[in-house]
Order: C-alpha cells, then sequence, then structure tokens
C-alpha cells in the first residue's frame, strides 16, 4: 500500500500518512539526517556528525580531540 500516495511503499516510507516525508532509503531511522551524517542511522534520537565530527557527544567547538 501507499495511503499518502508519493510512490514509495509504505514498507519504505517513514510516514505514509504524509506525502512530504518520503523513504527511509539512505535514512534508515527516519530522523531526516542521511546515512553518511547520521552518528547512528538506526536511533533517530542520535543525530548529525556535523557538530560533532567523532560522534561522541561532544560538539565540535568543545571537543580537545574530535577525531577520537
Amino acid at each position: 500500500g501507499d495511503a499518502d500516495c508519493d510512490d514509495v511503499p509504505a514498507t519504505e516510507d517513514c510516514d505514509d500518512t504524509d506525502p512530504a516525508v518520503g523513504s527511509s532509503e539512505g535514512d534508515a531511522d527516519c530522523d531526516l539526517v542521511p546515512a553518511a551524517e547520521d552518528c547512528d542511522d538506526h536511533d533517530a534520537s542520535v543525530g548529525s556528525s556535523a557538530g560533532d565530527a567523532d560522534c561522541d557527544g561532544v560538539p565540535t567547538a568543545d571537543d580537545c580531540d574530535d577525531d577520537d
């Protein structure tokens, strides 16, 4: 099925009631952060690495070693 008629099957749709929210392909946890930038693409509560390069929970600006 495809309840929101956005051509994304319900099994792959992040929100099958909203046509503006699309496929989980490339965003497994549907948090709108692409997998390539997501610290944990299977946990929507963990976001982008844009402000935390090593994904340790300490913002890059405050991290003494943001590669570790």
